[in-house]
């Protein structure tokens, strides 16, 4: 069973490629560092169906091996220095979805 965790982020005024690169790369590095950690992945939302994404600007997909996987993740250290990125560059404002299949 593999679990998806889904996050859309509002970029904070300032917020550009280059702070979007440094928050993808920070999020990369807890790849082998936290069990159950199978898979990161952080991109800007498509010009195309920007209108559809209600102000989101940038998406991550957070891919586990087990449900109990995404607590050990949340509580991880490392998932702390990159939850300060966050907040540096992103506004409170955002959508959070996990689920399995």
């Amino acid at each position: 069973m593999t679990v998806y965790h889904i996050v859309l982020f509002k970029c904070k005024r300032g917020t550009g490629p280059q702070e979007l690169a440094q928050f993808s790369q920070s999020a990369k590095q807890m790849l082998g560092q936290i069990p159950g950690l199978l898979a990161v992945e952080v991109g800007q939302a498509l010009e195309f169906t920007k209108p559809f994404a209600h102000g989101y600007d940038v998406g991550a997909v957070v891919t586990f091996a087990m449900p109990e996987d995404v607590e050990v993740f949340a509580k991880h250290p490392l998932h702390d220095g990159v939850m300060q990125l966050r907040d540096e560059f992103f506004e409170e404002d955002m959508l959070l979805l996990d689920f399995k299949f």
